[in-house]
């Protein structure tokens, strides 16, 4: 059997080192700071942001400045840096989603998904990570076709769920890989096609990191293989191998 698993999954918080914008209330110094604290939630979550970096966010985004909004809300949501409070994170998410940043709409959605700081509404979700989606936000994507596919929020609808899917595994997602390759296998939102399902499941495997779920698009993979003549599997193959994936918009 495919991995149903997969498709129920709700993918994480998105950490993204941006590039800001200074504004008018600004220190000397302000935006490096703050773009540091940016670039260490990103890439070493072992560390705190030092104070003097949270506070050079915090006036930024006092200014209106988004990313330093969606920056700080991310210190607030990991505790790195200030006490964690998932309330205080989602005030910054909001306010730098409502000036139109993808991944706090991204990051916010996933907060109304899971009950952070706010209850549960899959329907608030499902507005949030439209939002990102329509932005070319992967996560977003990807999570608004799980929302799809189980019916959270949203009609339960294959195609719209295998539309983002499509979408996020274009951009070279391995989830949205997986489970766009688990529906063409099983036929659902669109037409049968091991061929298509085949090619998915061999660039998830190949896009995972090691570890469980690359070895469940593997196994998914040989499974569709098992039910198709070598020449398909050399095509699907051949499409993989020569297969790029689309930059963010």
């Amino acid at each position: 059997m495919f991995d149903r698993v997969t498709l129920a999954r709700v993918l994480g918080i998105v950490f993204a080192a941006t590039a800001l914008v200074i504004c008018d209330s600004a220190r000397a110094g302000d935006v490096e700071d703050c773009r540091a604290a940016a670039t260490l939630l990103k890439t070493d979550s072992s560390k705190a942001v030092p104070t003097k970096a949270v506070s050079a966010c915090r006036r930024l985004a006092e200014g209106k400045n988004a990313d330093a909004q969606y920056t700080l809300g991310n210190v607030y949501l990991t505790g790195r840096g200030a006490p964690q409070n998932y309330k205080e994170a989602l005030k910054w998410f909001r306010k730098a989603a409502d000036q139109g940043k993808a991944d706090a709409q991204s990051n916010l959605g996933y907060m109304y998904a899971e009950g952070w700081g706010v209850l549960q509404d899959y329907k608030e979700a499902a507005k949030w990570f439209r939002k990102a989606a329509e932005r070319g936000n992967v996560r977003a994507q990807s999570n608004l076709g799980v929302l799809y596919a189980i019916g959270q929020g949203v009609p339960e609808d294959d195609r719209e769920a295998l539309k983002w899917w499509r979408k996020a595994a274009e951009q070279g997602n391995a989830r949205a890989q997986h489970n766009v390759g688990v529906m063409y296998a099983a036929g659902r939102g669109t037409a049968r096609d091991l061929v298509q399902a085949y090619m998915w499941l061999q660039l998830a495997a190949a896009t995972y990191p090691p570890g469980a779920d690359r070895d469940a698009a593997a196994d998914n993979r040989d499974e569709v293989g098992s039910g198709m003549t070598a020449s398909q599997i050399g095509k699907a193959k051949k499409m993989a191998a020569e297969w790029n994936p689309k930059p963010a918009p």
